[in-house]
């Protein structure tokens, strides 16, 4: 048999007890406030919370469509991976919904293009993917170092000046390919944004250090894609700042 306790306790005991027992609910209340409260603050991050209305895209650039949306609800979208389609950076995709979530539009983008597959990391960044992985994506690099660099100059300094980048290049035979507002040139109805940077990055993965760059120069989008060729030619795909760019005065 289980031994049975008993506690006689005096009525002095029994109301110190009470009260006790009132300061510990209350601050189990308190704790589960403050917790429920945080919850919620990191649910905004979720893209099934992110609310959207009357979306209605036409035969648009899946890049404009990921940009747009990053912009405006200030979640930064990541796009990589490798593509055989010579013609990857104009794919299209039209995507209509009146109201949901930012997860349906990416649902619907997934649907509709079946060789893009999206998935939100713990860190909140949407990382999209078209085609196959790109390892290049998930480097380890040892340091990037960036000193008050100009936004169109950021993207330079991290792709042409990061050993572990520019030996990945080397190993595949690939060059940087020139786009509008990303490595190359800018439309010259656009003038740079003036203002400068300071990055400093030790032991990240490129993607992150990426998603970083994007959220702090307030772009919220970046993409590298690998586009490999059947002809066996490799050209690789950069942007991160073009979408902040102000228009020449008139």
């Amino acid at each position: 048999m289980v031994p049975e306790f008993r506690t006689t306790l005096r009525e002095g005991q029994r109301d110190k007890m009470g009260k006790h027992m009132k300061k510990l609910l209350v601050a189990a209340v308190l704790v589960g406030v403050i917790f429920l409260d945080g919850d919620a603050g990191a649910k905004e991050r979720v893209v099934s919370s992110i609310k959207i209305k009357d979306i209605d895209f036409k035969d648009a650039r899946v890049l404009d469509i990921l940009q747009s949306i990053a912009r405006k609800h200030k979640v930064v979208i990541g796009l990589s991976g490798i593509a055989t389609n010579p013609h990857v950076i104009n794919d299209t995709v039209d995507i209509s919904i009146h109201q949901g979530t930012l997860k349906d539009v990416l649902d619907a983008l997934a649907k509709a293009r079946p060789e893009y597959t999206w998935e939100q990391g713990e860190d909140g960044v949407v990382r999209v993917q078209v085609g196959t992985a790109l390892p290049l994506a998930v480097l380890p690099i040892k340091a990037v170092d960036i000193e008050n660099e100009t936004r169109d100059s950021v993207a330079r300094e991290i792709f042409r000046n990061t050993s572990e980048i520019k030996s990945w290049l080397q190993e595949q035979n690939c060059m940087l390919l020139q786009n509008t507002g990303s490595i190359g040139g800018i439309e010259t109805r656009y003038v740079v944004d003036p203002k400068t940077f300071t990055f400093h990055f030790n032991n990240e993965r490129l993607d992150s250090i990426l998603s970083t760059v994007a959220r702090e120069e307030k772009t919220f989008f970046w993409y590298v894609i690998h586009n490999k060729s059947t002809t066996g030619a490799c050209g690789l795909y950069v942007q991160i700042e073009s979408s902040i760019l102000t228009r020449h005065s008139h």
